[in-house]
């Protein structure tokens, strides 16, 4: 199957859209009371959504730079399009700036964490190649 990689990545989308409209029900007072969570959770998201992103391409071979520069751009345009849609589409969510520098640090150590070979064993191997 040559599209899991894409598969995977377009599931990731999905899951992210998902998890941005969605009404998340209260948190414990403990979760709650943990400074900046959110702003941690937007920044993982992103980095994994841009680690799959520029790791998974049909070809599997290595992107070139304004490859590379596009879908970094898609992703951050993916980004502020998720924090609109949940300002206009929901009644329980809103726009925040913080939201989109949190998903900016993401996409950045996603492009980061994209980029070293250590990472690429895993990306690599027979669960991400083309069966």
């Amino acid at each position: 199957m040559k599209s899991r990689p894409l598969l995977f990545t377009c599931g990731l989308y999905a899951g992210i859209t998902f998890l941005h409209l969605i009404k998340v029900p209260d948190a414990p007072e403990a979760v709650r009371d943990i400074p900046y969570l959110d702003k941690c959770i937007h920044l993982v998201m992103f980095a994994l959504l841009v680690m799959t992103t520029l790791r998974c391409s049909l070809n599997n071979q290595r992107l070139g730079v304004w490859q590379t520069i596009y879908r970094i751009i898609f992703c951050l345009a993916y980004a502020v399009l998720m924090e609109s849609l949940q300002d206009y589409l929901t009644e329980f969510r809103s726009f925040e700036w913080g939201d989109i520098a949190a998903d900016a640090g993401g996409i950045i150590v996603g492009w980061s964490l994209a980029r070293k070979p250590i990472l690429a064993f895993f990306f690599e191997h027979k669960i991400w190649k083309a069966a």
